[in-house]
Order: structure tokens, then C-alpha cells, then sequence
């Protein structure tokens, strides 16, 4: 799979892709007398359509005047199922079957495949660490300004990850807070504390000194929870929890707002001072979801102003963006399960077979 570029018209030619042994093309371009034309025998979001094409080639996706999408930039193919999407300082960290950093134009910067498969991805500043499916309970951190790779050694199995300026937070069947030392060009971890917390998918999410923890499979199967968990004094302390009838997959907190991704449900709700949850607006219930452990939306990310969500739908194959201030909700449909969700400077949607859009907003 080629991925569009934009510094030269052969990165251009041809997008597509080997499924299923045969071929199939989503865009054809053509030069004739200096004039850019394509042919779209079948864009993979099928609901929009290509109107125009600018001089750097961006491709605009026609749809309402207020859309919040944005223009299309770029996509990859990883030919794997993506896992999980970071965005920091230029860089995109995607989990797959291997840990990927790209750079802003999408080169491939660095892959590290030893291990059986990369799980969660987080970022903060110019690094990017990864949880992965090994029998040695390791993370793998890149640091773009080292340019090296260094593997940090968590204490319990790691699933969900959370990078943050006191060091890693991560998660499966214990909360784990890891310190980074940095000594002579060399990275460390060293585990702080842990308690035991589970089940954790995704990273947690930090507001000062209060840890947002999105858990499924608790206190029973068909339940999820959201634990809120005092870190003020680098310790790990459960304050209180909230129960749900469905798994709770990940957890995002922008200002005020805490966004809960559920098996059935999208959340938007605010935590008074007292500890108590009230919601900003009712559940957004997900399209294609009918069981407490379905995927969903099992992703979901805010835009750097807060003023809208980004959401998965998994099973319906959806990709949700919730307007925060009129509680409007746009649906794009696409041509498989979304999987993943990263707003930064940009939205980057991963689909499961392996497909990574990147939009400007």
C-alpha cells in the first residue's frame, strides 16, 4: 500500500490495496496537459464523496458546511490490525502487530517488531512508549531526540499505557506507576507502586493529581467501572468508583469534562467537588452494539479545544465526532471497524485491517 504524499506526484499514483488475494483500487490519478484529474471507483468512506482537489493535493470530503472532520491528508497501511494511535510533536505512534513512529509526512521513522504484537501507545513531548504482548512484562519507549529505543521493565503484565511528565502510568490487572531516570544518555524505569485494579484496557487519564481509570470485567463480567485514584504524593490511593452495566474501555478528561468510552455508550460528564458524577448530556447510545462487552467505543479522544469527541463505534463501524456545545453528533460511516482514535494537531482514525487516516482540522 502506497500512502499519499504530497512532496511528489508518484507517492500519488496508485492507493491501494491486496485483500483477500485480489486488488482493489480506491484512487486513480492521471497528468494530461498539466491538469490533476481522479477517478474514484469506491473512496473507503462511503457515505462522503470527493469534491475537489487543491493544488497540494489535499482531498476535500463533501459533506455539511459545519463538519468537523476536516480535510483528508494522508493515509497509511500498516497491513495489520491497528491496535491503538499516539499523536506528539510531529510524531504518530501506532501499535499493530509492531511498534511504529512515523513523522509528519508519514515516513516511516523507526518499527520494532520483537515481540508478539504492540498493545496500547502513549505520548507526551517527543516521546512515544509502547505496551506489548511479551513474556517479560516490557514497555518499549522511543525518544525522538535520542533516536533510540529503550525498554523499560513494569513489574505486573502491561496493557493499558499513560506517559506523563512524572513517568509512565500502566495497567492490566494492577495500576502501576513507573519513574523515569534518564542517566548518561540511558533511560530507566523503576517501579513505584502498584495496586491491584483490574481489568485495564486503555491508559488512564491524569487531571493534576487525580487518575481516571476506565476498567471492564468489574466488579463482574458483564460491569465496568470508573475509579478515580489520588497520585498526589506519587503514591496510588482509590478515592472512589462508579459502576456501569456495560465495560468501560477508555477514559478521556479534557477541563472539566470526563468522556467514558463504553461497550454501548458514549459518557460526557463533570465530577462536582464532593466526588460525584453528573452528566453534561445523555448517553450517546452506539449503533451495531447490543452486548455489555462489545468493543464500541473502545477509543476516544477530545480535539485540542474541548470542544468535541472523537468516538469509535466498533462494531457498527462508525466513526462518531460529537459537537460539545449543541451535543450534535456526526456519523462517518467506513468500510471496516474503527479501532483507534488520536486528536492533536490532527485527527488519526485506525480502522482494524489495518487502514490510518490522518485529517487536518
Amino acid at each position: 500500500m502506497k500512502y499519499i504524499g504530497y512532496d511528489n506526484i508518484t507517492r500519488f499514483s496508485i492507493l491501494k490495496s491486496e485483500m483477500n488475494g485480489g486488488v482493489r483500487t480506491y484512487v486513480f490519478m492521471e497528468v494530461r496537459s498539466g491538469t490533476l484529474s481522479l477517478s474514484v471507483p469506491q473512496l473507503p468512506f462511503g457515505k462522503l464523496k470527493l469534491s475537489k482537489i487543491e493544488h497540494d493535493l489535499d482531498i476535500i470530503l463533501d459533506d455539511k458546511a459545519n463538519d468537523p472532520l476536516g480535510k483528508l491528508r494522508g493515509v497509511l497501511w500498516l497491513n495489520n490490525k491497528v491496535q491503538a494511535i499516539a499523536v506528539t510533536k510531529g510524531l504518530y505512534g501506532i501499535s499493530s502487530t509492531c511498534s511504529h513512529v512515523f513523522d509528519s509526512s508519514l515516513g516511516l521513522i523507526e518499527k520494532k517488531c520483537s515481540f508478539i504484537k504492540a498493545l496500547d501507545v502513549s505520548s507526551y513531548n517527543s516521546r512515544i512508549v509502547f505496551t506489548v504482548l511479551s513474556d517479560n512484562n516490557s514497555l518499549y519507549l522511543f525518544d525522538s531526540n535520542l533516536n533510540r529505543w529503550f525498554r523499560i521493565s513494569a513489574a505486573h503484565p502491561p496493557r493499558g499505557v499513560t506517559l506523563f511528565r512524572r513517568g509512565i502510568l500502566v495497567g492490566y490487572r494492577n495500576l502501576e506507576y513507573i519513574a523515569l531516570d534518564e542517566i548518561g544518555g540511558s533511560i530507566r524505569g523503576l517501579t513505584k507502586y502498584s495496586i491491584f485494579m483490574k481489568k485495564i484496557e486503555k491508559g488512564p487519564a491524569i487531571c493534576e493529581n487525580l487518575v481516571y481509570v476506565a476498567r471492564h470485567e468489574w466488579p463482574s463480567d458483564n460491569e465496568g467501572t470508573l475509579s478515580l485514584v489520588d497520585i498526589d504524593t506519587y503514591k496510588l490511593k482509590e478515592v472512589k468508583s462508579f459502576t456501569f452495566s456495560e465495560a468501560l474501555w477508555d477514559v478521556k478528561v479534557c477541563k472539566d469534562i470526563i468522556a467514558l468510552g463504553g461497550a454501548r455508550h458514549v459518557y460526557l460528564l463533570e465530577l462536582s467537588k464532593s466526588y460525584e458524577l453528573k452528566e453534561i448530556i445523555d448517553p450517546i447510545e452506539l449503533i451495531g452494539t447490543s452486548f455489555p462487552r462489545d468493543y464500541g467505543a473502545y477509543s476516544i479522544s477530545f480535539s485540542p479545544d474541548c470542544k468535541y469527541l472523537a468516538s469509535t463505534n466498533y462494531e457498527g463501524m462508525e466513526l462518531l465526532i460529537i459537537n460539545l456545545d449543541t451535543s450534535e453528533v456526526f456519523k462517518y460511516e467506513l468500510s471496516d471497524n474503527v479501532v483507534a482514535v488520536s486528536w492533536e494537531s490532527e485527527l488519526v482514525v485506525g480502522l482494524r485491517g489495518g487502514m490510518v487516516y490522518i485529517f487536518s482540522s
